[in-house]
C-alpha cells in the first residue's frame, strides 16, 4: 500500500533534493526577518511609550 502523499506530490519525498533545499532555506529565511521586524517593531513600541528621561 502506497502512502496518501506519494499520489500528491509531483516527487518522492527526498530530503536531498535541492527543491526541498529550497524551499527550508526560504521559509526559515521569511521567519527569521518577521522575528526581527516583530522584536524591532516592539522595541519601537516600547520607546515611543516611554517617557523622556533627562
Amino acid at each position: 500500500m502506497r502512502p496518501l502523499l506519494a499520489d500528491l506530490s509531483p516527487m518522492p519525498f527526498d530530503a536531498t533534493s535541492p527543491y526541498w533545499l529550497t524551499a527550508a532555506v526560504l521559509v526559515l529565511t521569511s521567519l527569521a526577518l518577521a522575528a526581527v521586524w516583530v522584536a524591532r517593531r516592539g522595541r519601537l513600541r516600547d520607546e515611543s511609550t516611554r517617557p523622556p528621561s533627562e
